[in-house]
């Protein structure tokens, strides 16, 4: 770019043009606000945000306090993306180049004229929640090699720093940010907070980081530092208390292990390094587990596996909702008072505790088989962008969402999970699979 078709007599026919300089700065700074779109996610958890005085969780208020900060910087990313290709409404050429994405957004956009034209329910969950999803998507799959990787090095500074913060507030009692039910503080529970927020969701993303570690993510991080920083994610679990969360994590990791040791077997070569610090730090692990156990540092989890506050037969009622509410109302969409007032009655007002059956019961049989499917078409477009054992991190994150509120509420974990994939997953040399 130019903006004179020759150059003034006696300047540097070889300077660069202000014109493509501007454009540089202009790339590194939208790479930047990536980054800052994908910080702000991880940082400022629906807990932090209550905690700093924005009305995100509760009932009135402001409504652009509803939508989660990052994602509304997302929403300005996206908008200046498009300008840059002309027209901001070429983004819907990008979002039609990817199948899945489409696929994704059509259900989407469906499900959003049900909820604000149908069932009137408040839609801010599906923007914070899936829409935010759709866009770090796109704004990720912007940057080049070097600020992939850049945006892989800070997801896993921030996923070490809240390992460390969590096993901090599980053994001292001290909690970064205080452990709130919308605005309700909840002084009894011991599961750390951290910096991502909710127990559950920490141990979620905690156990899909760690699973991406093992099926090669930590590209990053210097190798013989690599078992430490998994087992310091599952120490962490511990900490936030996620059950379901651990033992998938540790039968995958377990099933991981087993297969790339199958496979030294049959002749397969293998980073010997790996297998000196195994021998190494196999006596350390050892020994640490077994001084954690005597100084108690296990005793809360162990409690809570044989006591789990009522978790179970949480998800036994929500199951003879399916027998209580008519079978019209279950295809179609219950009304929703109704369903609150049936979880106060059951004593499971804070949610059900499945994404599956919750999403059914919001928005009906109908609407929600129509978004699986567009969901189910999204992730394997995040597969195709990255490497095939994707896969297997978004079947934890799955497993995981069965057995919680999780992806049925408003939360941007979706979204910080799609971006922690498309960095730490990317294959070695980047491709850009489009149909």
């Amino acid at each position: 770019m130019s903006f004179a078709s020759h150059p003034a007599r006696g300047v540097d026919r070889h300077a660069p043009d202000r014109g493509d300089l501007l454009v540089t700065l202009a790339d590194r700074a939208f790479a930047l606000l990536v980054l800052t779109v994908v910080a702000l996610h991880y940082f400022l958890s629906e807990m932090m945000l209550t905690n700093l005085g924005v009305n995100y969780a509760e009932g009135g208020g402001n409504p652009l306090e509803k939508i989660h900060p990052g994602t509304w910087l997302a929403f300005l990313l996206l908008i200046f993306m498009g300008a840059r290709r002309g027209n901001p409404l070429r983004v819907l050429d990008v979002i039609a180049g990817y199948r899945g994405l489409a696929i994704f957004t059509i259900s989407w956009i469906i499900l959003f004229g049900w909820v604000t034209l149908v069932t009137k329910v408040p839609f801010s969950p599906l923007i914070d929640t899936f829409l935010a999803a759709i866009v770090v998507f796109l704004l990720v799959l912007e940057l080049d090699a070097v600020w992939l990787r850049r945006l892989a090095l800070m997801i896993h500074g921030i996923m070490t720093l809240n390992a460390l913060i969590g096993i901090v507030e599980y053994v001292s009692g001290w909690r970064l940010t205080p452990y709130a039910i919308g605005s309700l503080v909840v002084d009894t529970d011991w599961r750390s907070t951290a910096i991502l927020g909710h127990p559950l969701g920490n141990a979620a993303m905690t156990g899909a980081y760690a699973i991406a570690m093992a099926l090669g993510g930590a590209r990053e991080i210097p190798r013989p530092l690599r078992p430490a920083a998994l087992g310091l994610q599952l120490v962490a679990m511990i900490a936030f208390g996620g059950r379901s969360s651990l033992l998938n994590a540790i039968i995958m990791i377990t099933c991981i292990g087993l297969w790339r040791f199958a496979k030294i077997l049959r002749g397969e070569g293998f980073d010997r390094l790996y297998i000196a610090v195994a021998f190494l730090l196999a006596p350390l692990l050892v020994a640490a587990v077994a001084a954690a156990a005597a100084g108690g540092f296990f005793d809360q989890f162990m409690a809570r596996l044989q006591d789990d506050a009522g978790s179970g037969k949480t998800r036994l009622i929500m199951l003879e909702f399916f027998n209580i509410i008519p079978l019209r109302d279950i295809i179609i969409g219950p009304d929703q008072t109704y369903v609150s007032s049936l979880q106060a009655l059951e004593g499971i007002e804070l949610g059900i505790e499945s994404f599956w059956v919750g999403f059914i019961l919001a928005h009906g049989a109908i609407m929600a088989t129509l978004f699986f499917f567009g969901l189910g078409a999204f992730c394997w477009q995040v597969v195709r962008q990255t490497r095939r054992e994707t896969w297997l991190v978004l079947l934890f994150y799955f497993l995981v969402a069965s057995t919680s509120v999780s992806l049925s509420v408003k939360t941007c974990t979706f979204a910080m999970f799609v971006a922690m994939a498309l960095s730490l997953m990317r294959p070695p040399e980047r491709r850009v699979a489009r149909r």
